[in-house]
C-alpha cells in the first residue's frame, strides 16, 4: 500500500512537471495559437461550404481556407498600411512646420469651442487652451509612433514566427478541429450533451463578439474617412484608420 501511493504521487508529481514544462515552451507562442483558434470558429462556415464542394478532402478544403482568408486578411492590411505609413509621414511633415495644417486644425477647434460655449457657457476656455497646444502633443505623438516604428520593424522575425504558427495551427484546427472537439467531449466529466450546449454557446459567443466589434469598427471607420474626405480634412485614410483602432478600444 505504501508502495502504491508512492507510485501515485510521484506519478503526479511528474505529470505536473510536465504540464509546467510544457506551458512554459508554448507560453510565447499562446497568443498565435489562441488567435488561431478564434480565426478557426470564424471560418468554419467557409471552410464547411468548401468541403460541400470537395467531399473528402478536408485537408485541401482547409488549406483552400487558409489561402482564402491569408490573401482576404494581409493584401488589404498591406495595402492600408502603406498608405497609413505615407499619410502620417506627411502629417509629421506638415505639423512639423508653422503653415496652413496647424492652422486650420486649431481654427476648427476654436470654432468648435465658441459653439459649444453658446450652449454651456465657460467651456471655450478649455478648447482655446486644447487648440493652443494642440500642434505639441500631436508632433509628441506621431514622433513616439516614428521613434518606436524602427523597434517594431527590427522584431519582424518574430512576427514572422508568430504568424507561420498561426498559419500552421489554423489548418490543423480547421482540418480535424472536429475531432478534437470529439476528444474534449469523451474526457469531459460532463454529460455529452451539455458539452454540446456548452461548445455552441462559445462558438456563438466567439462568432458575435469578433464579427460584431470588427464590422462595427470598419464601419465607423470608413464612415469617418468619408465624412473627413467630404469636408477636405486632409489625410483621411489615416484619421479613419485611428477611428477603427479607437472604436475596437
Amino acid at each position: 500500500m505504501v508502495n502504491r501511493k508512492i507510485q501515485l504521487s510521484f506519478i503526479v508529481v511528474l505529470l505536473i512537471g510536465v504540464l509546467l514544462l510544457s506551458f512554459s515552451i508554448l507560453k510565447p507562442f499562446l497568443a498565435p495559437l489562441a488567435l488561431a483558434a478564434i480565426f478557426a470558429i470564424v471560418l468554419q462556415p467557409l471552410y464547411k461550404k468548401i468541403v460541400g464542394k470537395m467531399p473528402n478532402q478536408t485537408a485541401l478544403a482547409a488549406l483552400s481556407t487558409v489561402l482564402i482568408s491569408i490573401i482576404g486578411i494581409l493584401v488589404p492590411i498591406t495595402l492600408l498600411g502603406t498608405q497609413i505609413f505615407n499619410q502620417a509621414a506627411q502629417l509629421y511633415g506638415t505639423l512639423s512646420q508653422e503653415g496652413s495644417g496647424q492652422n486650420f486644425i486649431v481654427i476648427t477647434i476654436n470654432d468648435i469651442g465658441r459653439i459649444v460655449n453658446n450652449f454651456l457657457p465657460g467651456t471655450g476656455e478649455f478648447f482655446t487652451n486644447f487648440s493652443a497646444n494642440l500642434d505639441l502633443y500631436i508632433k509628441q505623438g506621431l514622433a513616439w509612433v516614428i521613434e518606436h516604428l524602427g523597434s517594431a520593424l527590427s522584431s519582424i522575425s518574430r512576427l514572422l514566427l508568430d504568424l507561420f504558427i498561426f498559419i500552421i495551427s489554423l489548418y490543423y484546427l480547421l482540418q480535424d478541429g472536429g475531432k478534437l472537439k470529439e476528444a474534449i467531449i469523451k474526457l469531459s466529466p460532463l454529460n455529452d450533451k451539455d458539452d454540446a450546449i456548452i461548445f455552441k454557446k462559445l462558438e456563438a459567443a466567439v462568432n458575435s463578439v469578433v464579427k460584431g466589434s470588427l464590422l462595427i469598427a470598419l464601419l465607423q471607420g470608413v464612415l469617418t474617412a468619408i465624412g473627413f474626405s467630404i469636408f477636405g480634412v486632409p489625410n483621411s485614410i489615416l484619421w479613419g484608420t485611428v477611428t477603427v483602432i479607437a472604436a475596437l478600444i
